[in-house]
């Protein structure tokens, strides 16, 4: 296995999100590990559409796609040596995983 840039860290509430979502679907949980893993060699891989958002609960974070409806959010930790995973869901419907968002361009 090679080395990765980026340290990656987990909340507690990303941790319980991610373990409810991919529960009963296998495939959805691969693509996770998958995501999380670019995120650790390069969190602005054009796969990953990365941009920068700002919610009402973390304010000014990163926005990083999963699939065509799951975000991870995340923010560096650690003078931008580590990620910190703060949350993941959907983004469109009833379960979004940042409710009001302003899109900020990089």
């Amino acid at each position: 296995m090679t080395p990765t840039k980026y340290q990656i860290h987990f909340t507690v509430g990303f941790k319980r999100k991610f373990k409810q979502i991919s529960k009963k679907n296998l495939t959805l949980k691969n693509s996770i590990k998958k995501t999380v893993h670019s995120l650790a060699e390069d969190p602005f891989q054009r796969t990953l559409r990365t941009h920068q958002v700002n919610t009402s609960k973390y304010g000014k974070v990163f926005s990083s796609s999963v699939s065509k409806d799951i975000r991870i959010i995340w923010d560096f930790q650690d003078k931008d040596m580590a990620i910190l995973l703060l949350a993941i869901g959907g983004h469109s419907g009833s379960n979004k995983v940042y409710m009001h968002y302003l899109r900020i361009t990089l």
